[in-house]
This record gives structure tokens, sequence and C-alpha cells, in this order.
């Protein structure tokens, strides 16, 4: 009976690179041939370890990995050490790489499993212009290989989340289904409707004792109406979400200032909404464009709104004092900023908005904090000492939902040590420690 490819293609393995020895990935590889009855390739695949020679390899599954990364055929043949001519000829299928050479291929480059390698065909995931349809094709051209790898690994974690809850969120009508989102069918008073599902208020913010717990509760809330939310040190956006009927994720950037994790994380809540995966690169950006896509124009002033709500701002204090100034000083808005834990750029567009400040002071003000935040990563990056360790971050990028469902899984006998292991990215030895920070 011949194996049905596409489900092994298409499962948790594809997404994940494995750090296993050569002997473990051989015997994974050898369950794809057993399955296809190529006993005879398994016997070339042992022998090659011995003499570093490697069995003929699809061509095609060489220019899908590096096309996947948004590699050049240069690019590759820099960090392999070897001319751009050798590489186009693996992927001609002209010649093909030594075992060591695709091992580095797989490893270092892709980051791919090697057993991907061997194959028959390339496996079926969605691309990028797939995932962010509203994406113009140039911005999905740039989306960087660092970009693409922390896709990959948010895939991996829907996968994971389908696989141990059975393809079913566990929310009974998680928010996405309770929230369908089409431009003609917007109104004003559609942030109003979350902030009262959600039980957002002034009260709720102003109580909230810094942004990092404002984060936390916001997280957690979002998690627990059935979107999980991760966070990785993505350098060149704020974040981004990925669509799925039953698992739409977000991801956000680890490095970013809590209030700018706020913010990201209802702009792509708005996406999800929309049921279009977005990647979103900063505030307000789109807006000062020529041709402005609507829908990123939309989730900036939905997140503004279902934080920063007009009428709460305008009945501000510290806003009924300033008159018609339509200038603003750093305390004021650092002040109100701090009432809603929201930016003081986010605050400063509301008045633009509200025809409280003019588009020049908003332009000169968005400009010095740019500096200044392009300043102080800087320094940051030059005096940067330790850290957290490895699984203080590795908890917080995964979130303690999605480590809690893992861990469930594993006690009710669903999954084994080695799964959970790979799920969370830790050694089996670390299991216990996760439980007794989650439990």
């Amino acid at each position: 009976m011949s194996y049905d490819h596409s489900v092994y293609l298409n499962s948790i393995f594809i997404n994940r690179c494995f750090f296993r020895s050569r002997i473990k990935i051989f015997s994974e590889i050898a369950i794809i041939f057993k399955k296809n009855n190529n006993f005879a390739k398994i016997e070339l695949l042992y022998q090659m370890t011995a003499n570093n020679q490697i069995i003929r390899i699809e061509p095609s599954i060489l220019i899908w990995a590096r096309e996947s990364l948004g590699l050049t055929l240069a690019e590759v043949a820099l960090k392999l050490d070897k001319d751009r001519n050798t590489i186009q000829q693996w992927e001609y299928g002209n010649a093909f790489p030594t075992l060591a050479q695709l091992e580095k291929l797989a490893y270092n480059i892709y980051k791919r499993p090697l057993a991907v390698f061997f194959l028959p065909k390339p496996p079926k995931e969605t691309t990028p212009k797939q995932d962010f349809r509203t994406l113009p094709e140039n911005e999905i051209t740039n989306l960087s290989p660092d970009l693409r790898l922390f896709i990959r690994k948010a895939k991996y974690n829907q996968l994971v989340l389908k696989q141990i809850n059975d393809d079913k969120n566990p929310i009974a009508k998680p928010i996405h289904k309770e929230f369908v989102f089409e431009i003609k069918n917007i109104t004003d008073n559609t942030p109003n409707l979350l902030r009262d599902y959600f039980g957002l208020t002034k009260r709720l913010q102003e109580s909230f004792p810094n942004s990092t717990e404002a984060f936390k509760y916001y997280r957690d809330l979002i998690e627990h109406n059935g979107i999980f939310v991760f966070q990785y040190p993505i350098k060149d956006v704020r974040g981004f979400s990925l669509m799925d009927t039953e698992f739409p994720v977000i991801v956000l950037n680890s490095g970013d200032s809590p209030n700018g994790k706020i913010f990201s994380l209802f702009h792509e809540l708005c996406h999800i909404f929309f049921n279009i995966g977005g990647v979103f690169k900063g505030y307000f950006i789109e807006e000062l464009k020529k041709h402005p896509n609507k829908i990123e124009v939309f989730c900036n002033q939905f997140a503004s709104d279902i934080l920063l709500p007009d009428n709460d701002l305008l009945n501000e204090n510290l806003v009924l004092e300033n008159l018609n100034n339509i200038e603003w000083t750093e305390e004021t808005l650092k002040e109100i900023s701090n009432i809603y834990k929201v930016s003081k750029e986010v605050v400063l567009r509301k008045l633009l908005v509200l025809g409280k400040t003019d588009i020049d002071f908003y332009l000169q003000k968005r400009k010095t904090w740019n500096e200044k935040y392009k300043n102080d990563s800087e320094k940051k990056k030059k005096t940067q000492n330790g850290g957290p360790s490895y699984h203080t971050t590795n908890l917080s990028h995964l979130g303690k939902n999605f480590v809690i469902q893992v861990l469930n899984n594993f006690h009710e006998g669903k999954l084994t040590t080695s799964q959970v292991a790979d799920f969370l990215n830790i050694k089996i030895n670390r299991i216990k420690d996760y439980e007794k920070k989650v439990f």
C-alpha cells in the first residue's frame, strides 16, 4: 500500500527544526522510505553515513527550502562558502551536495529537518502571499528570512494546538466567531461593542499599576477567548497574525515596549476579525502613504478606539485645561498615556483626529520620538548584559496558557515526554520545572 505523504508533510514535523543525532535522523528518513516500500534507498541511506556520499535528492525540494526563506542563490552560496553556480547546479539536479553539505543547508541555513530533503516532492505549505492577502507584492517579497522563520514558528504552534485539541478550539465560542468584520458593516460603535464584551472601562485601565501588568491582563483575556498570543524577538515588525478557522494566532515583538505590545495586540486582533492575517510595522505608518491600505488604517483606528475612547479623552481634565492650544507638552502626553497604558504617539494621534492639534506638530513629535527610540535601542544593545534565563524567556514567548494546554494533554496521557519537550522546545528533564511555573 502506498504511503499518503500529504498527511505527513502537513504535520508538525515539517515546521520543526530537529537537532538530533545522525542515527536518529536516519531512522526518521528510513521510516519515510519504508512507507513508500523503497528498501533500496534505505540501504543507500546507511551506506552514506560512512563515506559521506549522498543519494540523489529531489532538486525541487532545495528550491522550495530556499525560496520559503526568501533567500537568493547568492545569499545561500555565501552562507555555505560556495560559489553561486554550485548551488544552482544542485537546484537544477546536475549535481548533488554531500551529506555534510546537506546537513549544513538543512540545519544552519534553511532550518529544516534533514529528513525533509529525502521526500519525493516539496511539502504543501501556505505562502506569505496566502497568509497575508492584503500585503502588497513588494512587501511580501521583502519579508526578511528572520521574519519568515518566526512565521514558521507560529505555524508550528498552530499545528501543536490543532493536534492536542483534536482540531477544535477549547473555547465553546471563540471571539473570532463572535466578531466578524467587513469594511462595509463597520460603524463608529464597533470598538465600544468589544469594550463592553471584554468589560474594559477607564477605571480598569487606571487600576493597572503599570503597562506590563496591563499587557499581561490583555494577553490573558484574549487567550481565554480562544486566540493564542506568542511573542518572539522580531526585528523588523511589531507583530503579525495568522488565520485559521479554529486557531488563529497573534505574534508580537518581545523586544517592544509594553505599550507597543498592547497596541499591536489589538491591531492584530482586528485583522483576525477581518479573517485576514496581517503584518504590523508600526503606528500610523499606513496613514502617511498616498494610497493607504483600508484595513490597516481601520485596524489602527480600531486599536486606538478600544484603548482610548474619544469621549474619555475629551473629558480628561488635562485635555479640557489645554483649551485651544495645538501644542502639547511631553509631561501632559505622558500623564494621559499612563492613565490608558498607551504610547504618547497614540494619544497625540487621537488628539489630531479630534482636531486638538495639527499635522505639523504631530509629525514633528513623531520624528523626535522615532529618533529617540532608535538611539535608546542602540544604547540598550551596547550596554545589555545577561538578562533572563532561557526558560524564563521561553515561557514568556510561548505564554502560560499554551504551556498549560500542552501539559494538561501530557497529564491525560495523550502526549509523551518527548512530544512535550518538542512542543515546548525544552529538554525532558525540564518538564517538572515548567509544571511548577504554571500550575
